[in-house]
């Protein structure tokens, strides 16, 4: 799962971002599900979908993260923080 983050990363400093999201789109299918590589990627196809102005489509990654990522850890927080500022009346954060 390392090198396909990796790829995905290396495919974003190339300005190659449909690559970088097929990376990241396939590392969301794998398992386990809480591993840091897939994670990682997950977050970086939710922000990318951002900068497209897809915030529904980023959503649900952000919420998968937060399902999987170890509560406190910086992946889960930044996901937490991005769902908080997609949802403006923080009606898609539990507390």
């Amino acid at each position: 799962m390392k090198a396909l983050y990796a790829l995905g990363r290396l495919q974003e400093r190339r300005k190659k971002v449909r690559e970088a999201k097929n990376a990241y789109e396939r590392l969301g299918a794998l398992l386990p599900k809480d591993d840091a590589s897939r994670l990682a990627g997950q977050l970086r196809l939710a922000l990318m979908l951002e900068l497209e102005d897809k915030p529904q489509s980023a959503a649900p990654l952000y919420m998968d993260v937060l399902r999987h990522a170890e509560r406190g850890s910086q992946t889960f927080e930044t996901a937490r923080k991005r769902l908080e500022a997609l949802s403006g009346d923080k009606s898609l954060i539990r507390k």
